[in-house]
């Protein structure tokens, strides 16, 4: 709040921007406001925070009954929590990238500009990921899936959050020494391979359409076989899945610089076999300086995609799976993007 109050709440009452603060209070507080707001009285709405409160907004807007309505709202984001990858992303798109630096400025100079975006209120379409879940769980995603060493890392780094930004190298190095293998399916539909459906509802046995905002390109329930049209890679060693939609997966991970906010694309990041620890060190570091999808080796791939599937082997019963950093059930898990569903507040 002391960002906002001291740096945000200025340059709004200078700019004459009529607005009201809301404060969440516990975990889920911004869904459950989200879920209930009469949104006729508003212009857009603005998360200060970081990339956990703008997930519980869009999901918020997702469980309403007018949420195809709902989600064209326009979506501001000011920094104010320790994750900040979608503002960085936008910034970057945007041609801004003082965000990069690690100069005093930083946070003074990326408030400022995210809340010019916010007053000048001009909006760009954004892609949005659906996701299902092992526990027939919805949700709608606006960085990654991961499953593997990228999620392993985030979620066990937590014991080392007193050391800031620097649990990620330790917890990095931690898991490279000792390196897991997982044994599944990963099964894709190239963004080749869509034969231009997407704007198609899909149909039923019977012909029947269904559901006009699930794109053709979607797949059924996780009980159910993906289409033929589909690449499928079994392996008993990969090292990382990762769905990437965003340029950036943090301040300092410029994962896919070439992504856009809207490009209908899933960017899936694939390692695997008998990789080295010293080029997991390599595709690590690339990961921050915005090389990783130059790399090309045997071991390290990106797929550009419209959904996937990930399916552990069955007799893998316990592990870590992430979707937007947060963990969810172990299991079986897709996805499918949805070009430019939601809208953003940008330059």
């Amino acid at each position: 709040m002391q960002v906002y109050k001291k740096k945000v709440v200025p340059i709004l009452k200078e700019a004459d921007v009529r607005y009201q603060t809301i404060e969440t209070e516990y975990a889920g507080h911004a869904k459950d406001l989200i879920k209930n707001l009469n949104l006729s009285e508003i212009r857009g709405i603005v998360v200060v925070s970081g990339d956990g409160l703008v997930f519980e907004v869009i999901n918020g807007l997702m469980e309403r009954e007018d949420k195809f309505v709902a989600i064209k709202v326009p979506i501001g984001v000011i920094p104010g929590g320790s994750g900040n990858a979608l503002i960085c992303s936008v910034l970057y798109q945007a041609g801004y990238y003082f965000f990069e630096s690690n100069s005093e400025s930083y946070l003074h100079n990326i408030v400022l500009t995210s809340t010019l975006f916010v007053i000048k209120n001009r909006t760009e379409p954004m892609d949005l990921v659906t996701v299902e879940t092992s526990s027939n769980k919805t949700l709608y995603s606006i960085l990654s899936v991961a499953w593997g060493i990228v999620a392993d890392v985030d979620i066990e780094s937590e014991m080392y959050r007193y050391l800031g930004k620097a649990r990620f190298t330790v917890g990095a190095i931690k898991r490279i020494v000792n390196l897991r293998k997982y044994k599944g399916t990963l099964s894709f539909l190239p963004c080749s391979n869509d034969d231009d459906t997407s704007t198609k509802p899909p149909a039923d046995q019977n012909g029947k359409t269904f559901d006009s905002h699930r794109p053709a390109y979607a797949p059924n329930s996780l009980t159910t076989p993906v289409p033929d049209n589909w690449t499928k890679i079994s392996a008993n060693d990969f090292v990382s899945v990762v769905a990437m939609y965003q340029t950036h997966l943090a301040q300092d991970m410029k994962c896919i610089p070439s992504s856009k906010l809207q490009d209908g694309c899933i960017y899936l990041n694939v390692i695997k076999g008998n990789v080295s620890r010293a080029k997991m060190l390599h595709y690590f570091n690339s990961m921050e300086d915005g090389t990783l999808e130059t790399i090309s080796d045997p071991y390290c791939n990106i797929y550009k995609v419209k959904a996937f599937r990930i399916e552990p082997s069955d007799d893998i019963t316990s592990g870590i799976m992430t979707v937007d950093g947060e963990r969810v059930q172990f299991g079986s898990i897709q996805g499918w993007v949805n070009e430019g569903m939601c809208r953003v507040m940008k330059a």
